[in-house]
């Protein structure tokens, strides 16, 4: 356009053809698209929305907050990783450019999809939460522990390496629609040297789809379960053994080499309870609590933390009570009626909390690390100690005292009345376990 003012000309604008093609700036951050990260600002770097199949890394990203104002932020996965992936003179990673010859054009769909739309965050988290190995049966479970945002299609790629060869895959299972927080049961025929990953690519004849793994389980034995605990909300590039609990079977059970504890989980504690984790296509993150009369976020198993949020009574009819750790909180009562108290690792009893082991109940502890009992509250359990002759006695060991900063234990600080027979109503001192008059 050009304004005529007598012998003065002043261009103002000048329109050269199509002006679909003109930059854009979606999210308004004064980046254009094809420079910008995040290119529709929702916090979710383009290259995991797009599905990059390659090696990614941190990077800066620019995006505008609810004010307004700009700010840069470090993200991780945010940019192609050049020095593990290479940039030819066309301007593109190798990987890249071998993935757009290959056909792989949902790269270019996907940004489209995700990329450009904040009403999609594309950055959900797929880990490997329980791993099934009986017989023919061979299955892995995934599961989103971002369950707001989406896994988009083609990021989830499940990739077996045979016998821990790292250098090449055996098979690769990849995803072509988005998950949600819909766990996923995948038939993998793995052994017990496979390592099976969840990778960004499934690229066969290259060592890309170990380099692009996001998560990693190895070591696997060949009759066992596998599950994830309940804290472990992010995947591992590296398999850590801290993060599992591990199902034994009876064969492994009886295997002098294997045997760690008669009360370690068994195999047959895997189960159809839709209401648990040790059931396969069910994954609750994060700790299951009692309150109102309820268990919130699943029900216990071996893989959980338990939190005690009210007075609960575990009775008999309702099997043993297990834990991977177990806390009692505030002032609240925790009473095991004539049943197994079950905890892999913690038991933190707050101040003013109570464990009630009432009748036949125990309390087990199965590491094998030093003493995990932690908080001010009290263990109270009733036992008879009938004798047939007054010159015998029972011997009391695991040292208890009133006071967890004594260094010395005495009967006096720990034994109690126990005339009338603990139970989960009442106050205890009052009713029950009144303190008893010792003379010298």
């Amino acid at each position: 356009m050009i304004n005529r003012d007598r012998w003065n000309f002043k261009i103002k604008e000048i329109v050269v053809g199509d002006q679909t093609n003109v930059d854009i700036d979606t999210d308004g951050d004064d980046i254009v698209n094809r420079l910008d990260l995040d290119s529709d600002g929702d916090g979710c770097p383009d290259a995991i929305e797009a599905a990059t199949p390659t090696v990614l890394k941190s990077s800066d990203v620019i995006n505008k907050d609810d004010t307004n104002a700009i700010v840069t932020t470090e993200i991780v996965n945010a940019i192609i990783d050049t020095t593990a992936d290479p940039v030819g003179d066309n301007g593109l990673s190798n990987n890249i450019k071998t993935a757009l010859d290959n056909g792989n054009t949902f790269i270019a769909s996907n940004y489209t999809t995700y990329a450009l739309d904040n009403n999609k965050n594309g950055c959900g988290v797929p880990i490997i939460t329980q791993i099934y190995r009986n017989g023919i049966d061979r299955s892995i479970e995934i599961s989103n522990s971002a369950p707001d945002k989406i896994i988009v299609p083609h990021a989830l790629n499940i990739n077996l390496f045979k016998d821990g060869n790292t250098a090449e895959i055996e098979s690769s299972i990849g995803h072509n629609s988005e998950v949600s927080e819909d766990v996923k049961v995948i038939t993998v025929n793995s052994s017990e040297n496979d390592i099976i990953t969840i990778s960004r690519s499934g690229m066969a004849g290259s060592n890309i789809p170990w380099d692009t793994r996001t998560d990693v389980v190895n070591g696997l034995n060949d009759k066992s379960a596998y599950v994830r605990k309940d804290q472990i909300t992010a995947p591992s590039a590296a398999y850590t053994s801290d993060e599992w609990v591990v199902f034994k079977t009876l064969e492994d059970e009886i295997d002098i080499e294997n045997f760690q504890h008669p009360h370690d989980p068994l195999f047959s504690e895997i189960s159809l309870d839709l209401d648990k984790n040790t059931t396969k296509g069910v994954h609750n993150f994060g700790p299951t609590k009692r309150t109102s009369d309820d268990w919130e976020n699943g029900k216990p198993d071996r893989s959980r933390t338990v939190i005690i949020n009210e007075n609960y009574t575990h009775t008999h009819s309702d099997n043993t009570l297990s834990a991977d750790k177990l806390e009692i909180k505030g002032n609240n009562i925790l009473s095991v009626e004539n049943q197994l108290l079950l905890v892999t690792n913690e038991v933190n009893i707050e101040a003013g909390a109570e464990i009630r082991l009432i009748g036949t109940s125990q309390l087990i502890q199965t590491h094998e690390d030093t003493s995990k009992v932690t908080g001010n509250g009290n263990i109270y359990i009733d036992r008879n100690s009938d004798i047939e002759s007054v010159y015998r006695y029972n011997y009391m060991s695991s040292p208890v005292t009133t006071n967890a900063a004594k260094t010395t234990y005495t009967v006096a600080s720990a034994f109690k009345d126990g005339t009338t027979s603990l139970n989960a109503n009442g106050t205890v001192g009052e009713n029950y376990c009144q303190r008893l008059e010792f003379y010298r």
